[in-house]
């Protein structure tokens, strides 16, 4: 069904992912209640001089200042709570690094409307921002597990406080992924999230992130005997790299089968398994010698050029 096919509602900014988008929404919404409606009445009301610069925009080729943000908060007739999340819903899809888009996803869940509206998705962000929701669900599935913020607190090391073990819980609650048996008890429920959107791929980087800073914390803090680190550095072909990105791949899975079906019902604790396959330089193109003759001993294991 088109456009033209379906009455379209004005769209929702709090349910948006994509600022884009939702102006592309809302210009097809004003266009189907008004056929007067264009790019250069939008942009008036925006009060920019540009008749074309919110078309762009919507396609891509323009991004917002913090002075057109407020031109087209006007244009679009937001309310006040409306407005921040639409600004902070532009510093989001703008941002360059994903720790700037942390950093802005973390200002964006802060709408109280956007909470009331969507509970699941601010549970969703708190479980992938905060590392320790993970080990503390493997950790329910422990015959010795205990429901008591400190005690949890404290068999993790002490890394984090009995207050956030218990915001953990809450979340874990929330999103399903524990729920209580006949007796009360938690117990871990298969359920897996969705990290296909922006917001959540962000929160999953920085998951990653959090974890490659325990690991390099565990150098100094674990015995060598509790812990396995170790690394290799190596040339290699953009061949060679996806097939070892594959092989890491179903090692990983491996390693998951075991792991399940080694559990001791005696002793048992919450290990963190991270397998790092990343560049140290760009691929170097190999060129033939000046005499017409073969590449050097690197043929093989450089991207060949078309």
């Amino acid at each position: 069904m088109n456009v033209s096919a379906r009455k379209l509602k004005r769209p929702d900014i709090f349910s948006a992912q994509d600022y884009r988008e939702y102006l592309r929404e809302f210009y097809q919404f004003e266009k189907q209640n008004d056929v007067e409606f264009s790019y250069r009445v939008f942009s008036a009301r925006a009060g920019f001089k540009s008749p074309n610069f919110l078309k762009l925009v919507i396609e891509g080729q323009r991004n917002l200042t913090v002075k057109s943000i407020r031109g087209i908060v006007t244009a679009l007739d937001l309310g006040q709570e409306e407005a921040q999340f639409f600004k902070n819903l532009v510093l989001v899809n703008q941002a360059k690094t994903s720790t700037e888009k942390n950093q802005q996803i973390r200002e964006l869940y802060k709408s109280k409307v956007f909470r009331e509206l969507y509970p699941l998705k601010q549970a969703e962000l708190e479980f992938y921002q905060n590392w320790y929701c993970v080990p503390i669900r493997e950790m329910i599935a422990s015959p010795a597990f205990r429901e008591d913020p400190a005690w949890i607190a404290k068999n993790l090391r002490g890394a984090i406080t009995a207050e956030e073990a218990k915001g953990a819980l809450k979340t874990l609650e929330v999103l399903g992924l524990v729920v209580r048996d006949e007796n009360g008890r938690l117990r871990q429920n298969q359920k897996n999230l969705t990290t296909g959107n922006e917001v959540h791929s962000v929160a999953v980087a920085d998951f990653h992130r959090q974890m490659l800073g325990l690991a390099a914390n565990s150098i100094d803090q674990v015995k060598r005997y509790q812990r396995d680190i170790s690394s290799s550095t190596v040339l290699i072909s953009e061949s060679t790299f996806h097939h070892l990105k594959e092989l890491i791949q179903n090692f990983r899975k491996t390693l998951l089968a075991e792991a399940e079906s080694g559990v001791s019902k005696k002793d048992h604790a919450v290990y963190q398994i991270g397998l790092q396959l990343f560049p140290l330089t760009d691929f170097i193109h190999v060129e033939p010698d000046s005499e017409g003759g073969e590449p050097g001993v690197c043929e093989g294991l450089c991207k060949k050029v078309s």
